[in-house]
């Protein structure tokens, strides 16, 4: 039997059958006010497709991390079981050619051996 995932037992069971589930998270206006702070940031070094994580000013990062994880957070812990919010980060696909990646596979930030991810 797998571990529970989600407070909702049903949501649990869609995600055993299909692998996913999808619920509402974030209002319209919750969406607006986070592109709104997001929008006040500094993007100058950002371009193509880009993961906040990654920019090289650690202020730029933490900025993102509050802004994520206010936004998310409560949130999140009324849907997940027992889970430990670790970073928020953006990952955005600039328009353009140089937003082009190629086929790949994201690491896990955990030991999936003991932990889900």
């Amino acid at each position: 039997m797998m571990k529970n995932v989600f407070v909702d037992s049903q949501k649990q069971q869609e995600y055993e059958v299909n692998g996913y589930v999808t619920f509402p998270c974030l209002s319209d206006a919750e969406v607006e006010k986070v592109q709104a702070e997001y929008e006040k940031l500094d993007h100058t070094q950002a371009d193509g497709f880009h993961c906040s994580m990654f920019h090289p000013e650690k202020d730029y990062r933490q900025k993102i991390n509050t802004l994520v994880k206010s936004s998310l957070g409560n949130k999140l812990d009324d849907i997940l079981v027992d889970y430990e919010k670790l970073f928020g980060n953006f990952v955005v696909k600039e328009p353009g050619a140089e937003s082009d990646l190629y086929v790949h596979q994201d690491w896990n930030f955990v030991d999936e051996s003991e932990h889900d991810s």
